[in-house]
């Protein structure tokens, strides 16, 4: 088998564990963390959305930063940064 296959595979399994693990991490504490005594179970959808919130703003000031770099400096790289922050 090629070497670099090898390495590839390695890489590849480990950002699966790497990526893997938080995952599993918020499930548990979905399930595990015992209901507000005033709001009951729909405080939990703050595990997921709070995280979302915060990437959400970033790539918002990412894209917003690049735009700036683009329209005041003309630089091709800001241009492709702000395309790259954008959800298709």
């Amino acid at each position: 088998m090629d070497r670099g296959r090898i390495i590839e595979s390695r890489k590849d399994n480990l950002i699966m564990a790497i990526s893997g693990k938080p995952c599993c991490v918020l499930g548990t504490m979905v399930y595990l963390v015992p209901d507000d005594y005033q709001q009951g179970a729909t405080v939990k959808i703050m595990f997921i959305h709070v995280r979302a919130a915060w990437l959400g703003m970033f790539a918002w000031g990412l894209m917003s930063a690049a735009a700036l770099g683009t329209l005041v400096w003309r630089h091709p790289l800001a241009d492709v940064a702000a395309k790259t922050a954008a959800l298709r």
